[in-house]
This record gives C-alpha cells, sequence and structure tokens, in this order.
C-alpha cells in the first residue's frame, strides 16, 4: 500500500472517528483502537501489538528440490508455501500468521496445545497448514480440507515427515454433499464427536459448514474453533450455535474496521 493511502486510511479511520468521540465527550471499546491507528496506522488485524510484529526478521528458505520456499518454524519444522510466492510475500505471511496465534490475539485458536491432544483434528480451510503442523505431535491424526492444487503441493511437502497421520482431504466443506463439497456430518460419521476437534476459517463459508455438521455440533463433547469475523457471521454464527445447543466463548477485537466476534470457541 502507497504511503498516501496509508495516512489517507490513518486520517478517515483513526482521526475522525476518534475527533467525533471527543466531541460528543465519549468514549467506546473502540476508542483504544481508534488511537493505535493513529499511532501505527490501519491495518485488516488490528491488534494493539501489531507494530511489534512488523520488522520481524523472518528466514526464507529455498528447496531447490521442490522449487518451493519455505520458513523453519519455532519448533525447526519446514513449512511450505505454494508455488509462485516470492519470499517478501512469503514473510509477509508468515508475519501474520505468526500474529494471529499470539496469546494477545482475538484471532488465536485455542489457550492451550492440551486440548487437540489424542484428537483427530480437522484443519477445516488449512492453505498453508501451519496450525496442524504446531500440534501435529500432539494430535491422533490430522484431516486437512483444502481445494487450491497450489496449496496441496505445499502441503504434501510440509506433512510429508508425517504422511501416515495426515490425510489432505481436496473438498470444500459445505452444507451438502457432491462434486468438491462434503459435510463434516458425512465425512465423519463414524467418529464420535468427543473424538475431534474442528478449526474452521473459511471466508464466510463457517454457516454452511456447521450446517453440514449439525449432528457433530450438536454433540456433547464437541471442540472447535471457527472464525466468526467474515461478513455479518459476528452475529449469524452465535445465534446458528445457539440453536444447535452449543456452550461456546467469543474472541472479540476490532477486526476490519469493527468490534466483533473473531472467534469462537468450544467450552
Amino acid at each position: 500500500m502507497s504511503s498516501i493511502k496509508k495516512q489517507i486510511r490513518r486520517f478517515t479511520r483513526g482521526w475522525i472517528p476518534l475527533m467525533s468521540e471527543k466531541i460528543r465527550g465519549v468514549e467506546t471499546l473502540r476508542t483504544p483502537y481508534l488511537r493505535y491507528i493513529l499511532n501505527y496506522g490501519y491495518d485488516r488485524h488490528l491488534f494493539t501489538f501489531r507494530h511489534e510484529y512488523d520488522n520481524i526478521d523472518i528466514k526464507v528458505h529455498e528447496d531447490t528440490g521442490r522449487d518451493l520456499l519455505y520458513v523453519l518454524t519455532d519448533s525447526g519444522r519446514r513449512l511450505y508455501f505454494k508455488r509462485g510466492m516470492d519470499r517478501e510475500r512469503v514473510r509477509r505471511l508468515y508475519r501474520t500468521l505468526l500474529m494471529e496465534q499470539d496469546p494477545r490475539s482475538p484471532h488465536r485458536y485455542f489457550d492451550a496445545l492440551d486440548v487437540v491432544n489424542d484428537k483427530v483434528f480437522a484443519d477445516i480451510g488449512c492453505a498453508e497448514g501451519f496450525i496442524s503442523l504446531e500440534i501435529i505431535d500432539r494430535v491422533k491424526h490430522v484431516c486437512l480440507f483444502e481445494c487450491d492444487p497450489m496449496w496441496i503441493e505445499a502441503l504434501e511437502a510440509t506433512f510429508e515427515p508425517w504422511k501416515d497421520k495426515v490425510t489432505i482431504v481436496r473438498k470444500f466443506v459445505g452444507d451438502a454433499d457432491g462434486g468438491d463439497y462434503v459435510t463434516l456430518d458425512s465425512y465423519f460419521k463414524d467418529r464420535t464427536a468427543s473424538n475431534l476437534f474442528l478449526k474452521m476459517d473459511i471466508e464466510g463459508a463457517e454457516r454452511r459448514a456447521i450446517a453440514g455438521g449439525h449432528r457433530l455440533f450438536s454433540s456433547a463433547g464437541i471442540s472447535y474453533a471457527v472464525c466468526a469475523y467474515h461478513d455479518d457471521d459476528t452475529d449469524v454464527l452465535p445465534r446458528l450455535l445457539d440453536s444447535l445447543g452449543c456452550s461456546y466463548g467469543k474472541r472479540t477485537g476490532y477486526f476490519r474496521s469493527k468490534l466483533r466476534n473473531v472467534m469462537l470457541y468450544s467450552r
């Protein structure tokens, strides 16, 4: 983004609404975020620690045999990225992945990794598979739901050392079975809910995925973390989970210019 656009966003999304609050003599839950925009600029991931990640040095390596770029995670594992991504794009994406799972982040999937111990982990909308790689030694099995062939190539490289406990599912998760779509209830028809952990970040398709998993979500003992910041999902998804009798917690934050539910998680 050009420096001019950054300044415009700082002005329109930070200074103007902050001055409006000041004129009215009120402070709201979004006030700290507006001050943050004024000081550090706007970003769709508006976490008030975001600037700490801006200049983290990320070393990007090349696997010449595969012709793919990768980074080494803190645990020393190779996380591959899809073909065509340049080094700077890999750095930006990896910084975002780290930031989203920071303990202070409303986008983190779990507070403690032991919630996935000995479970089948369904990574729905996995892309590069970062979170599955982080917990691979804890889980019984990982199901990676991804349709992008470029990401599948990278996933096969990343999880090659664990190929016996990883299944790549080349399907979209939805509310009906057929073609490129599968429902959670049909895919996991032979699994009990208590043996599963469902992680879901599918760009607004979460409501359809939940509808197609109504047996699982209405079962006692189901574990999940569902992104709720897309479109009007911040309001729709809680109502949908309520209708299925789910007990859940919420992580909220200032995301995409609005205070909203960012993550809904089982408890």
